[in-house]
């Protein structure tokens, strides 16, 4: 034994060398103590168990993957069949002595948390020996993996191993049965969360379970034992048979069923070698009435169902109020025994079996009891057990879904790589497969914490009924759609199908009758449950609450959307009834269209144009705003006639007619409008063009004129406002 005190360097590392000087079982355990700034202490233990041999073992034809916990981890690649054939290779044994090699199977029985599963995948522990003469160094095996982890160990004993023996080499590991790979999201260090999942290859899981440890030695702060604490008080110290007052009580009230079943020759009443006892009994105390428990439907059968009538049939022994029955059992020359099975069919159902071997005269596991309250947990009840247990347990990742969360304790190693081997299961139903996975991750100091979202769910219909289609659609805080999460209904802990949201959030499905379950889980999300109750009237969550209903299915729940029915629209934030989508002002309850696209609403514009008075007053600003624009037209023309005369005589090519023109109007100006046609020197052109704003003319009388097209007779004036040129008529 070796006691050494050290301190660690920045990293928290320090190390020790144990060289064991005889062969045997070793077991290094560490204390460590940590003070924070804040002045508080954590103290944390962490162990290693290691074993020295004399000689050392190790398995070839199998493929190690990783460490867990210091022993390896193996993948087999196997077929529908599971053969696969592994070679247990030896050094340094003693060449002149002979060893046998027990190599044991331990599939490791996982039908609590996956009972969609047949038993049968499971398979059954198997223990093989291989012999090694002396100088062997190797042999091989063919086994048969049926489980998707199964334990592995291998001992070699020595012929002349004496009366404690002690293996003179070993290998023990997990082997795991075609595995695939882990996605695991988020940072992995004490106190912290990762999500794990199924990679993208391997498919989607609608189960899945796994268990996280160092690598290398073995870590208790990576146990809860405050789950186990929990668990052992809960049910061993308060639960079934516990201590207070309720279990005391009820261990007064409570009646047991027992039988005997013995080898026992008789003679009267026809020849009997099986005599068969029951009893019905409670505390002298009790209330309970036992009045109506009896054998007389109680059965025999043998391994083939087949019923075995009673030589003599029940009867009440008053001197020790039990019931008898005598069998005559068939002789049979099976090593083994045959195997009887009997069953009260009374009161608590009392069922048990037992071996006769008639060579032997004897029976052997003769006795059954069965109490009430006792070892009568349901599946249900005893997945539920489960489900409490792991789901909340640090280092273990449990759920029913695509991915669970695995959380490591506060006090766990931060520098140590970690493995984390799983198992999950794909499909639901009669379909359902498993498969195991295993991921690897080197845990980081102090890491961020993920930040985990919470999912809102909307059903659409809003009130389905059984055998209807109903489409659910998946949102994140933001209102976002999330999709490639794992949706998964069940009844009565049965999956009934699992499928994963499509790339707009939704999922359909049919709706079946009866009692579901919904739990939508995956990435960084936290689960999302909800329980529903389905009848002919509809839907309704167990709570009696009605389904949060998202009839247009846009991701906005009806109570928070101003228009349930339209897909396109969620909002009126001015409350005019136009949504926000398409309101033009979204803001302004007056205005919800801009035909112009000017920036001004339609019913402004209409206000502007039509004026606000009743219909007589707007008759009349019309009348006088037609009649302003008369007066405003002549006072234009009259300036335009007079500015051009002044500037007459300013230029070469000015037009003579024009110039007439102009005096004709300031002699009189009613000629001015006179209809008949104008004279002019120069033919005007055929469909003069308009000149171009770019144009430049020449200044008379202050505007800028300009005859165009050339000689056609055609004058233009420069608008000196629009910078448009206007032709002069």
């Amino acid at each position: 034994m070796k006691e050494e005190i050290y301190s660690s360097d920045v990293d928290g590392m320090t190390s020790m060398t144990v060289n064991p000087s005889l062969p045997g079982a070793y077991v290094s355990i560490v204390q460590s103590k940590y003070t924070r700034d804040d002045g508080s202490t954590l103290i944390g233990i962490g162990m290693n168990l290691g074993a020295a041999t004399e000689a050392s073992a190790s398995v070839s034809g199998l493929n190690e993957i990783a460490t867990i916990a210091g022993l390896p981890v193996w993948s087999a690649t196997t077929g529908s069949s599971g053969l696969t054939t592994i070679t247990v290779e030896t050094t340094g044994l003693e060449s002149t002595k002979g060893y046998t090699a027990m190599v044991g199977l331990a599939p490791i029985d996982l039908s609590v948390p996956f009972p969609n599963i047949d038993e049968d995948s499971w398979g059954e522990p198997e223990m093989h020996e291989l012999e090694f003469q002396p100088g062997d160094n190797s042999r091989s095996l063919e086994i048969r993996l049926e489980a998707p982890v199964t334990g592995l160990v291998v001992l070699l004993m020595a012929e002349d191993a004496g009366e404690i023996p002690f293996p003179a080499a070993m290998s023990i590991g997990l082997v795991l049965n075609n595995p695939g790979e882990l996605e695991m999201t988020g940072g992995l260090g004490p106190g912290q969360t990762t999500n794990i999942a199924l990679s993208a290859d391997d498919g989607v899981a609608t189960r899945i379970l796994a268990i996280a440890a160092p690598s290398i030695g073995f870590d208790p702060a990576s146990l809860d034992f405050s789950s186990f604490s929990e668990l052992i008080y809960g049910e061993a110290v308060r639960g079934r048979g516990g201590v207070g007052w309720i279990n005391a009580e009820n261990s007064i009230d409570r009646v047991c069923e027992e039988s005997d079943a013995w080898y026992e020759w008789r003679e009267e009443s026809g020849q009997s070698n099986v005599r068969i006892k029951w009893t019905a009994s409670t505390n002298d105390f009790s209330n309970a009435d036992i009045s109506d428990y009896d054998p007389e439907d109680a059965v025999l059968t043998d391994d083939g169902g087949n019923d075995i009538e009673p030589v003599k049939d029940w009867y009440l022994e008053e001197w020790d109020e039990a019931y008898y029955a005598n069998y005559l059992l068939p002789d049979n020359e099976d090593e083994e025994g045959a195997t009887y099975t009997f069953a009260s069919n009374s009161g608590l159902g009392l069922e048990y079996e037992f071996r006769f071997y008639s060579e032997e005269d004897r029976v052997e596991d003769g006795y059954g009891e069965r109490c009430g309250g006792e070892n009568d947990m349901s599946d249900e009840e005893i997945f539920n057990m489960f489900d409490d247990f792991f789901g909340s347990m640090n280092s273990v990742a449990w759920g029913i879904g695509s991915s669970a969360d695995l959380h490591l304790p506060v006090l766990s190693s931060p520098q140590d790589n970690y493995t984390v081997i799983a198992v999950a299961q794909l499909g639901s139903g009669e379909s359902a497969t498993v498969i195991p996975a295993l991921g690897t991750h080197l845990a980081v100091a102090n890491p961020e914490p993920p930040e985990m979202k919470n999912l809102t769910l909307g059903f659409s219909p809003a009130n389905p009924k059984a055998g209807d289609t109903v489409t659910i659609i998946v949102t994140n805080d933001e209102n976002q759609v999330v999709d490639d999460l794992s949706v998964i209904l069940s009844r009565d802990n049965t999956i009934l199908f699992g499928i994963v949201l499509n790339d707009t959030g939704q999922a359909s499905f049919i709706i079946p009758s009866g009692t579901i379950t919904l739990h939508v889980s995956g990435e960084m999300y936290n689960p999302y449950e909800i329980t529903i109750i389905v009848d002919e009237d509809g839907m309704t969550t167990d709570d009696g609450e009605e389904l949060p209903a998202d009839s247009d299915g846009d991701g906005f729940l009806d109570e928070e959307d101003d228009f349930p029915d339209d897909p396109d629209e969620t909002t009126d934030t001015d409350g005019d009834g136009v949504g926000d989508n398409a309101d033009a002002f979204p803001t302004d309850p007056d205005e919800t269209a801009d035909s112009d696209g000017d920036g001004i609403g339609d019913n402004a514009e209409n206000d502007a144009l039509s004026g606000t008075t009743d219909p007589d007053g707007m008759g009349n600003m019309m009348m006088i705003g037609g009649t302003v624009a008369a007066v405003l037209l002549l006072v234009i023309i009259i300036l335009v006639t007079v500015m051009m005369r002044k500037g007459r005589g300013g230029g070469d090519d000015w037009d003579e007619s024009a110039d007439a023109k102009w005096d004709t109007f300031d002699e009189s100006p009613a000629a001015f409008y006179d209809d008949s046609p104008a004279t002019y020197e120069t033919a005007p052109a055929e469909a003069p063009t308009k000149p171009s704003p770019g144009t430049v003319g020449e200044m008379r009388d202050g505007y800028e004129v300009i005859e165009y097209p050339t000689n056609s007779g055609s004058w233009w004036y420069k608008d000196n406002v629009t910078g448009q040129w206007m032709e002069w008529v």
